[in-house]
């Protein structure tokens, strides 16, 4: 899982490396990008900001299209109903990545096919070692890597929730000034294809 484009380009990715929360999440990724940014802003809470773009180098597309695009199933929490905004990026080989942003809500999910050979237990564990907060767990029988927002090691107030369901990676981003870790936890909880 090293080296995944997303975290190359995405302005979620790069906002959130800023604040140490992305690191945690994707320790072993390699970042070979300049200082964070989303959209041109330097405001890390800036992802939940439906005026900042949120794949700077990605599009908006309806929910269907991203789901004929993405070449993997577009699972999203379906107790947040349709979402608002949702980014699609082709990064060319046959890597896709789709970003959901629930701005009222303070919520971004971002979705990427995790390899086939890759172990997501393993995987997940190894994005919560060393982090005081952080835990394992399953979600509707899936693993899961859980890293509460926690103000001795993030200048930004960012819980997340990382699963692997279906062969994709979903990742949820809460604004822990409008929810808690218990909010994306319902809301992981809640993944599905249809309404």
């Amino acid at each position: 899982m090293t080296g995944r484009p997303f975290l190359r380009a995405s302005g979620v990715a790069l906002a959130l490396a800023a604040i140490g929360v992305a690191s945690a999440v994707f320790a072993n990724a390699s970042l070979e990008a300049e200082p964070a940014r989303t959209g041109g802003s330097q405001d890390v809470m800036a992802i939940f900001d439906p005026a900042v773009a949120l794949m700077p180098e990605g599009r908006t597309v309806p929910l269907a299209e991203a789901t004929e695009l993405a070449g993997f199933p577009i699972l999203r929490p379906l107790g947040l109903a349709e979402p608002p905004e949702v980014w699609f990026y082709d990064y060319g080989d046959g890597v896709r990545e789709v970003a959901l942003r629930y701005g009222e809500q303070g919520i971004v999910v971002h979705l990427g096919a995790f390899p086939q050979a890759s172990d997501p237990a393993s995987y997940l564990r190894s994005k919560v070692e060393g982090l005081p907060l952080a835990y394992t767990t399953t979600i509707a029988g899936y693993p899961a890597a859980v890293i509460p927002y926690d103000p001795e090691r993030s200048s930004g107030a960012i819980d997340v929730v990382c699963l692997v369901a279906q062969g994709v990676e979903v990742t949820f981003y809460g604004d822990h000034r409008s929810n808690d870790v218990g909010t994306l936890l319902s809301a992981a909880a809640s993944l599905g294809t249809e309404a």
